[in-house]
């Protein structure tokens, strides 16, 4: 049998994260891509990274103070960071299928976020990708197929919620999307047997020099998987 060698998260970024751009949609300005991910690679991740990619937080990151889990199908209040908001979603269903209106650009929920890249991403089942954030950019995270864990771990200092961990399961029951600020890490994990298909929308096209990352498994963290 042929031995294949597990690719290092470096090989991985480099690699298995290779954006293939489908084309640019009817807005002006905004840019479709489609995103892969390779399963060894991304499975990978304790392997050490020099990648110019991969920043370490210029101060201590904070430890987890509590763990909040909130499951789908969602109801009553859910506990999230400041300000950190979900918006749902409805589907028109029926034999054929369904349709989903994900984003209106006259009225964007939080105000104020201007869309300025899409993506998709599938992620194949048991992989997680986990932490990173950013210190400009706005994330809307809105999971299409599959099953999510999205994480969220507040790392901002003056944030009510600083060192707040969160987990919040997805599946396509209930569909929505959220809504991360900068300082707020995130990431997920597949869950079940199938992939999973996540569509990000951006406020500032991708910047690696915005872009922060600690292990999934950091100890100082120390985040419940």
């Amino acid at each position: 049998m042929e031995s294949r060698r597990r690719l290092s998260r470096c090989e991985q970024l480099r690699v298995g994260m290779t954006m293939l751009t489908l084309g640019t949609g009817a807005v002006s300005g905004i840019k479709v891509e489609y995103q892969t991910i390779d399963t060894l690679a991304a499975r990978d991740l304790n392997a050490p990274c020099e990648c110019s990619m991969t920043l370490i937080p210029s101060s201590p990151l904070p430890k987890l103070r509590k763990h909040v889990e909130t499951k789908s199908p969602f109801s009553g209040r859910i506990s999230l960071p400041v300000d950190v908001s979900m918006n749902f979603l409805k589907k028109h269903q029926d034999e054929r299928g369904y349709f989903m209106e994900v984003l209106r650009l006259s009225c964007i929920e939080p105000k104020g976020f201007q869309p300025a890249q899409l993506s998709i991403s599938e992620t194949r089942s048991g992989v997680i990708k986990a932490f990173h954030y950013h210190e400009k950019q706005s994330d809307l995270f809105c999971p299409l197929t599959g099953s999510f864990r999205i994480v969220l771990f507040d790392m901002r200092s003056k944030s009510s919620t600083c060192g707040n961990g969160y987990s919040i399961y997805s599946d396509v029951r209930s569909p929505f999307l959220l809504h991360i600020p900068p300082g707020v890490a995130h990431g997920y994990q597949v869950l079940g047997d199938a992939a999973g298909v996540m569509l990000y929308v951006m406020n500032r096209i991708y910047d690696p020099a915005d872009e922060g990352r600690f292990e999934w498994n950091d100890p100082t963290v120390a985040f419940p998987w």
